[in-house]
């Protein structure tokens, strides 16, 4: 029994060590392939890491090439650059030389021969003018100023052809009725003067050419006239109602030569502006309504609501218009004319733009630009012919921007003129009567006041296809005045 025991643990020893013999034989194999894999993966990557050393050394030098051709191209473009200025330099002395030996050659042949010249040779001139440059010739019979022959005559463009403008001449503009009989003098008159010198103290005379039609009027090379003694204007917002101090003023031109002198006599001395100087009277106009055909600023933004940024006033005055619209945040331009008073002095002084034009010329403004328009009495002071009235209405739509507000204000005239004329003229243009009141408590006149708006969505619409576009903005501006929507259609109740 103690035999057979000692022989099972014998082989039971035996059996344990030939097991933990092939566990170690297994780790020995297991260490043996884990150091030659990595061995193995050591030298791919070494292998691998010399062959992209090897392309990242060919990508530089390529780079490096290329950016060397860049340098050489840069430096090439600026030499032709350079030699292209140089040619256009060069190009223009060319011209200036030219302009200098043709000067050069005409004064000396009318040193050699002083008859006038000959049919021909005028012939020829007028051949090098544009087609509607030749009807304007008059000015040139008899030949007027030195001056104004230098600012009419036709000039090449240094350069050439503009690429951008496809013209490859200027001429300078000047008003067709400069060349009537009534104008021609004055026109010289006015171009007589010295250059680079002090301007005459002409300016009813430029103003008496402008309501004659000589619009625009030619420049001149001199320096304009300005008051001897002035001070620095108010700041904003103290200076839009206050009026300048009297020694900011050039007063030449006016009967009266301060400001309370002009108070007196305002309702005489100043065409169409009877209290436009008393400012604390203005400063309460558009706030409230005097009467039941007045309109209010007020309203009149409300209805846009915050769509009136920029804007005209035609025959402004002293801008009282413009200052109250200033003080809502909206720009407005003053047309104005200094007719027995500094009109656009006090319009500058009150920190607004003037725009010193009559009111038949074309509107300096691009289509479709303007937000509102405010006309007071533009015709019935008698400035206008009631031929003309349609050419300027015409002429507010261009540059009403679709959905812009046209405002005429105590539009004065007679009752068969406003029937006839105006009221005909005004719905031709299909606008919106948004506000219509005629004021015929004088016997002699009736007073239109409209606020009329731009068509928006097409000018030649249905007037119910405009009407389903149009939404309804307001419901109460004004006392009298009430916009009310009822299933889609606007109506305008007075």
């Amino acid at each position: 029994m103690g035999s057979k025991r000692a022989a099972d643990e014998k082989k039971s020893s035996y059996c344990s060590r030939i097991c933990i013999g092939i566990w170690k034989c297994v780790i020995l194999l297991c260490l043996l392939g884990t150091n030659f894999v990595m061995l193995y993966s050591l030298t791919a990557t070494s292998s691998q890491h010399d062959h992209g050393s090897k392309s990242y050394s060919s990508f530089f030098s390529r780079l490096a090439g290329e950016r060397s051709s860049k340098l050489q191209a840069t430096k090439i473009t600026s030499h032709i650059s350079r030699v292209h200025h140089e040619l256009e330099l060069a190009q223009i002395q060319l011209v200036g030389i030219r302009n200098d030996l043709s000067s050069f050659l005409g004064r000396l042949d009318q040193q050699r021969d002083p008859k006038p010249r000959s049919q021909r040779e005028e012939n020829e001139d007028q051949s090098m003018l544009p087609e509607n440059v030749n009807d304007n010739l008059n000015l040139l019979d008899p030949i007027p100023s030195s001056e104004l022959q230098e600012f009419i005559a036709l000039r090449d463009l240094p350069l050439g052809k503009h690429k951008l403008f496809q013209i490859s001449r200027v001429a300078s503009p000047v008003g067709h009725a400069c060349a009537g009989s009534s104008s021609k003098d004055l026109l010289q008159t006015f171009m007589d003067y010295p250059v680079g010198g002090l301007c005459p103290d002409d300016s009813d005379l430029a103003q008496t050419l402008m309501l004659q039609g000589c619009e625009p009027l030619p420049r001149r090379r001199c320096f304009a006239r300005s008051p001897n003694s002035s001070s620095d204007p108010l700041p904003f917002p103290a200076c839009l109602w206050s009026l300048p101090p009297d020694n900011a003023i050039l007063w030449t031109h006016y009967a009266c030569k301060n400001f309370s002198c002009l108070g007196r006599h305002s309702s005489s001395s100043i065409m169409g502006c009877d209290s436009c100087l008393d400012l604390d009277k203005e400063k309460h106009r558009w706030v409230s309504a005097r009467d039941d055909h007045d309109l209010v600023i007020h309203g009149v933004l409300a209805m846009k609501r915050g769509g009136l940024r920029i804007g005209l006033d035609l025959g402004g005055g002293t801008g009282s218009f413009a200052a109250r619209m200033r003080e809502m945040g909206v720009t407005i331009v003053t047309t104005t004319l200094d007719v027995g008073a500094p009109l656009s002095s006090v319009v500058a002084a009150r920190g607004l733009v003037p725009m010193h034009v009559t009111i038949s010329q074309r509107l300096p403004f691009f289509d479709n630009t303007m937000d509102i328009v405010h006309a007071e009495d533009i015709v019935g002071s008698g400035s206008m012919p009631a031929e003309s009235f349609e050419f300027l209405v015409y002429d507010l739509d261009r540059i009403l921007r679709p959905g812009g507000l046209l405002w005429l204000e105590k539009l004065a005239c007679s009752y068969e003129m406003l029937q006839t004329v105006y009221v005909p003229a005004i719905d031709r243009m299909g606008y919106e009567r948004v506000r219509w009141s005629v004021d015929s408590h004088n016997s002699r006149h009736v007073f239109l006041t409209a606020l009329l708006e731009k068509p928006a969505y097409g000018r030649f619409l249905k007037a119910a296809d405009r009407e389903k576009k149009h939404p309804c903005l307001l419901q109460q501006f004004w006392p009298m005045q009430v916009r009310t929507c009822d299933l889609g259609v606007i109506s305008t109740t007075v």
